[in-house]
């Protein structure tokens, strides 16, 4: 298996330039993927949900979770679709990580 390591400074710039404002109970999340074309058309609703994979670069999904469970839906749908493993993390994990490891 081939692991994809993201820098501090990496994390940093990713966490700078997407910052979101989210209503109450929802998340925006970023999915990790391993570098890649991204097929999939966007924005999109993850079925049987109201989760949305809003936009993608070559290496990341982000995604917009409106509660009740959605934050688990992003990975498994990317995973699945994109026949790769992936990790899914809410944006302000990413922040704090930056903020305490500078």
């Amino acid at each position: 298996m081939v692991v994809f390591i993201r820098t501090m400074d990496y994390l940093k710039g990713l966490a700078e330039r997407n910052s979101r404002a989210v209503k109450e109970g929802d998340s925006f999340l970023v999915t990790l993927l391993p570098p890649s074309d991204f097929t999939l058309p966007l924005p999109m609703t993850i079925p049987k949900s109201t989760a949305e994979i809003v936009s993608a670069t070559g290496s990341e999904a982000f995604s917009l979770t409106h509660g009740g469970g959605e934050g688990a839906l992003p990975n498994p749908f990317l995973e699945s679709k994109l026949k790769v493993k992936a990790t899914t993390r809410n944006m302000n994990i990413i922040r704090e990580i930056v903020e305490k490891y500078r």
